[in-house]
């Protein structure tokens, strides 16, 4: 028996590294870049071991699942802890979970040098897919037809995202307003209800702006101005009037810009000026303006 459980050690260490372009993958498994891709309760280069089986004879406790980096087999709990499919619907026959399959907790990953679940910077997936989203954990997300847009809206993902904050809206789903954060690209913690930044700040762009600094058509909640389809120049504030500032527009982004102590915006001239020299309603100059 020691000798078979060395021999099954081995094989799953060889797992993940063996081609399948000279012989084919057996029990339905798909080659893909020379990697077999295996159905569910099937793992090794072939697809060749039945996770069933092997449990049952005891050979290893752990077994890396072949597809998806944080799941893994457990073959100590034949019934998989993982929440069934359709559990929303009453009126639909909820689906099991393939025998031993477990997940490991979001954000974790499944290990093939430990043996465990570990945080995601410790673990090398190979060819193991590796998900950003938590939305992609089965103990988080189901099968539930159009109920699944709950859990991208309250756990949004955040690949292309830079670390930092975010503004959640474009849903009719929660009349509040949503927060959220990413590092890593990966979802973190969300904030319901109330703005995460300093009084007359909001996130904006990962980061928490200046109200002054965020343009108006970010869903409404700037005053900068909207430089999409201007001309590049300076402008004056315009949702609230401020003579101290200015916005540069270049590209269609915005620069917020300070005037020098003693000047003003001039809308004329598009510079800061001297009240004297300004136009009104920031200057004194009324002619020609």
């Amino acid at each position: 028996m020691k000798h078979s459980a060395l021999q099954m050690e081995q094989k799953l260490h060889r797992m993940f590294t063996a081609s399948c372009s000279i012989e084919h993958c057996e029990n339905g498994g798909t080659c893909e870049h020379d990697i077999c891709l295996c159905n569910d309760g099937f793992v090794e280069s072939k697809c060749e071991i039945d996770v069933n089986q092997t449990c049952q004879c005891g050979f290893y406790k752990l077994i890396p699942h072949p597809k998806k980096c944080q799941l893994y087999y457990n073959c100590s709990q034949a019934l998989s802890p993982i929440p069934p499919l359709n559990r929303l619907y009453p009126h639909i026959p909820q689906v099991l979970r393939p025998a031993y399959l477990h997940e490991c907790p979001y954000p974790e990953l499944f290990s093939t040098k430990t043996m465990s679940c570990q945080y995601y910077t410790d673990v090398n997936c190979g060819s193991r897919y590796e998900t950003k989203n938590k939305c992609d954990y089965l103990a988080i997300n189901y099968h539930c037809l159009g109920a699944c847009k709950d859990c991208i809206y309250y756990t949004p993902q955040c690949d292309g995202f830079a670390d930092g904050i975010y503004h959640q809206i474009g849903t009719n789903m929660d009349p509040g307003d949503l927060f959220f954060a990413c590092r890593h690209e990966r979802f973190t913690r969300s904030y319901r209800g109330s703005n995460p930044c300093k009084t007359n700040m909001a996130p904006h762009n990962g980061e928490c702006r200046d109200f002054f600094e965020i343009p108006t058509n970010y869903w409404g909640v700037g005053n900068a101005v909207n430089c999409y389809g201007r001309p590049n120049g300076n402008y004056k504030s315009e949702r609230i009037q401020r003579c101290d500032i200015y916005y540069t527009c270049v590209n269609g982004n915005s620069t917020l810009s300070h005037c020098g102590n003693g000047t003003v915006f001039d809308s004329k001239s598009s510079f800061c000026q001297i009240p004297a020299n300004a136009c009104i309603p920031c200057g004194s100059v009324k002619n020609d303006c």
